[in-house]
């Protein structure tokens, strides 16, 4: 069962013989750094041709994605590309990628596009050198 607050997301399928499952998404770190190394790019190339239609890097990250939890059953990214269909296709995928990815983005800081700097400890004498 897939857990938002681990950045997780759900993605049901029903298969030919109309037997409905639901799959965990998750970026789990191993996975994407073997994507990058077979595709020879980093994930966020990936992701940008994912945004683009590329069929190729959507199964690609659809593979990527069910690695944590789904590696012993989805070993090819041909059955990856084969569960992307069991879901209704490259838009039902789109609609859990897009929200993996919402929920896993970085909080903004209201008021400043910088994150907020790391206050010096109890007794440090610091001071900084220049502001930027």
């Amino acid at each position: 069962m897939a857990n938002a607050e681990r950045g997780e997301v759900a993605l049901t399928v029903t298969n030919a013989a109309g037997e409905t499952r639901e799959y965990t998404l998750k970026l789990s770190m191993n996975a994407a750094a073997e994507m990058e190394t077979k595709r020879k790019m980093p994930i966020g190339q990936i992701v940008a041709q994912v945004e683009d239609l590329s069929m190729q890097a959507i199964r690609d990250i659809a593979f990527v994605l069910l690695q944590k939890y789904h590696k012993d059953e989805i070993k090819t990214v041909e059955q990856a590309g084969n569960l992307i269909d069991d879901a209704g296709g490259p838009e039902q995928f789109f609609a859990a990628f897009r929200a993996l990815f919402e929920i896993n983005k970085a909080p903004a800081v209201e008021g400043s596009e910088n994150p907020p700097m790391a206050q010096a400890g109890a007794g440090s004498t610091s001071t900084p050198v220049a502001t930027v």
